[in-house]
């Protein structure tokens, strides 16, 4: 039993952030094994449990609060293109952003409402901008893998549905 659970925190260790499908499908076990795991990590402060956005995310303890609320956010696929764009265009409109990242302007619209909700970015004059650029540069750069990691999951999960659309 104590291996599950080493096991368990090695992987939200490597994948702060990390959803409970990824952790279940990481280890291959069943779901009641995990959730139990989960439950006793959590009550030994071993990980903290964050739900954001409608998504139950998980992180080693170690990580700091602010930095697994934009870790959380950075996991979105799309929210990472966002940011991405911002980070180098400073002052972006929707308009801009939407084009960028070839979405209609209403889906960016929501994610915009989203990072703004998380203190992420802010709107003045029709213009967005990152609040602490600085300090979106240090999560990107300090758990860059984690995030490379999930953009090649996303991009193949994308170039999969490609296939099968007619």
């Amino acid at each position: 039993m104590k291996d599950i659970k080493s096991m368990i925190l090695k992987i939200i260790k490597d994948n702060p952030g990390i959803r409970y499908r990824e952790l279940l499908r990481s280890l291959g076990t069943v779901n009641g094994i995990l959730s139990y795991h989960l439950y006793m990590l959590e009550n030994e402060e071993a990980i903290r449990v964050e739900k954001q956005g409608g998504m139950t995310r998980y992180y080693p303890n170690s990580i700091d609060k602010r930095e697994a609320r934009i870790i959380g956010m950075l996991r979105i696929p799309m929210v990472r293109r966002i940011i991405d764009f911002m980070l180098v265009n400073d002052g972006c409109s929707l308009e801009d952003i939407a084009l960028h990242v070839s979405r209609s302007k209403s889906t960016i619209s929501w994610h915009m409402k989203r990072l703004a909700e998380e203190g992420i970015i802010t709107k003045y004059n029709n213009l967005y901008y990152i609040k602490d650029k600085d300090v979106i540069t240090k999560v990107l750069s300090k758990y860059k893998l984690v995030i490379d990691k999930i953009d090649v999951i996303a991009d193949n999960y994308s170039n999969m549905m490609d296939e099968f659309r007619f």
